[in-house]
């Protein structure tokens, strides 16, 4: 078999791996980066609750998911 041959079923192997993992890479990197964010949004807003800068928990809760719901808004390309 020559070097180009080869070659070029690496190249092939390689781009069919790519293909397999493109939509797994793409998932994890929304739902890790974005999933952080959502947890530092809702963690924030249970610390504001248990000292008492946030008084009334419906309120809070709504403004919370308004919040992430801005950030996935902004997040779509």
């Amino acid at each position: 078999m020559s070097a180009g041959t080869l070659a070029a079923k690496r190249r092939r192997a390689t781009l069919r791996t790519l293909a397999f993992m493109a939509p797994w890479l793409v998932g994890f990197a929304v739902f890790f980066v974005n999933g952080g964010v959502y947890l530092v949004t809702i963690q924030q807003f249970g610390y504001d609750y248990e000292s008492g800068k946030a008084t009334d928990l419906k309120a809070g809760l709504a403004k919370t998911a308004a919040q992430i719901d801005t950030d996935i808004v902004q997040a779509r390309p």
